[in-house]
């Protein structure tokens, strides 16, 4: 621990700095990890009791973790190497802590190894689509006569919804999901140029629900091949927004369209495969629930929480597809300049996220980190799984979408707002443009910026909303 109070971890070799960073997560928030563990799996029932049954069923539907072993065979053996020795350093302090936390005593845990497949899954979890509130919404509404309405009022305000750069062309699932992913955050990053100092600054501000303990934990990591400072997620093994000696990078959520609602009312019983999973609960007999999907991804509308009635609605995820995050970030901690920043993005799917980079020549930029689906037709909210033209044809991964570097006006500003205006289209649904326009607004107002100023900048409380 370091005079902040920072764990930072110095290794002889990336093994043991990843078997350390496992023990360190363990010894900080085991208890938090365990329980984000349950959660992915679908397993809150085991510490909650009968209550939370129809959460654990609708979790399963969705099953975060469906790619997490195809993943483990298709990522390089450097990742599994760093992956597996993470959970070595886990697996080796719930073996020899001579006191767990509390929550293993009042959720009744019992001690159980955690394997790579966890911690994918978790990622999958914390991945979730900040979209699928509002899909699951207009989806229970479809008999309602304003759907039609109201769904269209809801895509004119996300196309109107400031960019960031220019090119030259049910209430509980709701909280688990979009709590660990949910949008509400802000990065800027000042080109050396705008800056009072003339180097490159990053402020990176993320909103995630509110929860205790916290969502994040600060760490440094430093090995003879990696130095890296920042912040992780407790059961990850990586720094997802931070800095090392050249580079510093940040996030918002992109809000990318990510997903889409297929109506397969149509596919013949044989079509469709399902499969029965038993649920433990706490206090009361044990349960299955059975959970069909299709070509076309799980059968949500089969979700009782969501209410959704009359159509049989699967869920197309770049979630259950084959990416590869944790190389990614791996490759993300040891970049050097701007172009080794976005290539390390290439294998990156889900969450879709807008990353900031400053480096310590004074260069600034921003990728969008996602899987965009390649599709011809997705105007509806629902799309007719029997029109080819709304098939998914492939994706556009961060080397083939808009990025920006070193922009004329020396900075770059992302607030959930859409990104940019291209082809394909990022997204449906954005923030409003309070933020980014108040962001804007300061830069306008100021030549040039010093931390002090950004400091301010993330505690400033006016909105041009509240004047409307």
């Amino acid at each position: 621990w370091n005079q902040y109070n920072v764990p930072y971890i110095h290794a002889r070799n990336d093994s043991d700095l990843a078997f350390t960073l496992g023990m360190v997560h363990a010894h900080l928030r085991l208890g938090q990890m365990e329980m984000l563990k349950r959660i992915a799996y679908g397993r809150i029932s085991e510490m909650a009791g009968p209550i939370t049954i129809d959460l654990d069923r609708a979790i399963r539907v969705l099953n975060p973790g469906q790619v997490a072993m195809d993943q483990l065979r298709t990522m390089p053996q450097a990742t599994r190497n760093w992956l597996d020795n993470y959970t070595r350093g886990i697996n080796y302090y719930v073996e020899h802590t001579a006191q767990l936390p509390p929550e293993f005593d009042l959720l009744d845990l019992e001690r159980e190894p955690w394997t790579p497949r966890d911690v994918l899954t978790i990622g999958r979890l914390a991945a979730s689509d900040v979209n699928w509130i509002t899909y699951f919404y207009f989806a229970g509404k479809l008999n309602d006569g304003r759907y039609r309405e109201v769904y269209e009022r809801l895509r004119v305000f996300g196309r109107e919804s400031q960019p960031s750069f220019q090119t030259g062309t049910a209430s509980s699932l709701a909280y688990i999901m979009a709590g660990l992913s949910r949008s509400g955050s802000n990065s800027i990053a000042i080109g050396s140029k705008r800056s009072r100092d003339a180097v490159a600054l990053l402020a990176n501000d993320p909103h995630l629900g509110v929860m205790l303990p916290n969502f994040w934990v600060l760490v440094g990591l430093q090995s003879p091949d990696l130095h890296a400072v920042g912040m992780s997620i407790p059961g990850i093994p990586v720094i997802a927004l931070g800095r090392n000696d050249q580079i510093a990078w940040g996030g918002t959520n992109m809000r990318s369209h990510s997903s889409d609602l297929y109506d397969v009312s149509h596919l013949p019983e044989n079509r469709l495969h399902s499969r029965t999973e038993p649920i433990q609960v706490r206090w009361w007999p044990d349960t299955d629930v059975t959970i069909r999907s299709t070509e076309f991804g799980p059968i949500v509308s089969d979700i009782e929480l969501l209410e959704i009635e009359d159509r049989r609605l699967a869920l197309r995820w770049t979630g259950h597809e084959i990416t590869d995050e944790l190389t990614a970030f791996l490759e993300v901690m040891r970049a050097q300049n701007f172009e080794q920043f976005r290539h390390a993005f290439r294998s990156y799917g889900a969450s879709g996220q807008n990353y900031l980079y400053a480096d310590d020549v004074g260069n600034i930029g921003q990728v969008l980190a996602a899987y965009i689906p390649q599709r011809n037709d997705d105007s509806d909210l629902i799309l007719d799984a029997r029109d080819e033209q709304t098939h998914w044809r492939g994706f556009f991964d961060a080397t083939r979408l808009p990025y920006a570097y070193n922009p004329v006006d020396g900075y770059l500003a992302s607030a959930n707002n859409r990104p940019v205006i291209s082809e394909p289209p990022i997204g449906r649904v954005f923030s409003a443009n309070d933020r980014i326009h108040r962001l804007q607004s300061f830069m306008r107002t100021n030549r040039r910026v010093s931390i002090s100023d950004l400091k301010s900048l993330q505690q400033d409380v006016y909105s041009e909303a509240a004047f409307r």
